[in-house]
């Protein structure tokens, strides 16, 4: 099954809505979505993204640091029973995952409207992909708000998470990027696997 992307075209207006304030309050209508935009903008993966801290990113060399990632539902087990926890990992999924990405005027935006946000919502959070309380956010409320987005779009398919991430690659293949740079950057353990995912992409040109 080839893994669906965004088009240019699409791109642009999940920006646009990704984007899209309260008419009352001219406020976000969501946090998360702006997070959307930074695993759309950087191909990261959803567990990179949501393990990601202010601290990992120097804004004067305008480069962030990707070094763990969020791992969701793995079991507990303690007296009182088993339960599904999530935790950050320390190293990233992969050794090539481990990767300094830079950032471009887009990006940084973006990380500003978040600090931005926070200060008028008085959330306090080391992670730069929280909830609206600055606890660690999770996969199924990015989901929830990509799955909005979509709808607002009028996109007559399902997308993901990994849909943003694989839009990344395609996007890059389209724009006539080498397949060794692209590997690096989305953190893949070898080029073949990025040839693999992005063989259609390839062809498709």
């Amino acid at each position: 099954q080839v893994q669906s992307s965004l088009n240019d075209i699409e791109i642009d207006l999940f920006r646009k809505i990704a984007l899209e304030k309260y008419k009352t309050t001219n406020e976000y209508r969501s946090r998360n979505a702006l997070v959307l935009l930074l695993i759309l903008n950087l191909g990261l993966r959803a567990g990179e993204a949501l393990s990601l801290e202010w601290g990992d990113i120097n804004f004067e060399n305008q480069v962030i640091y990707i070094n763990k990632t969020l791992q969701c539902g793995i079991k507990n087990n303690s007296e009182e029973g088993s339960a599904y926890i999530s935790k950050i990992k320390k190293s990233a999924k992969t050794k090539s995952g481990v990767r300094f990405l830079r950032l471009n005027d887009q990006v940084i935006f973006y990380l500003n409207e978040l600090k931005a946000y926070d200060e008028r919502n008085n959330i306090k959070s080391k992670y730069v992909c929280c909830n609206n309380l600055g606890q660690i956010n999770n996969h199924r409320n990015l989901q929830c708000c990509l799955n909005s987005v979509s709808k607002r779009m009028g996109l007559n398919r399902h997308i993901t998470l990994h849909t943003l991430r694989h839009t990344f690659g395609s996007t890059l293949i389209r724009r006539g990027i080498g397949i060794e740079v692209i590997s690096k950057l989305m953190g893949h353990a070898n080029i073949t696997i990025t040839l693999n995912k992005y063989i259609h992409t390839n062809k498709e040109e």
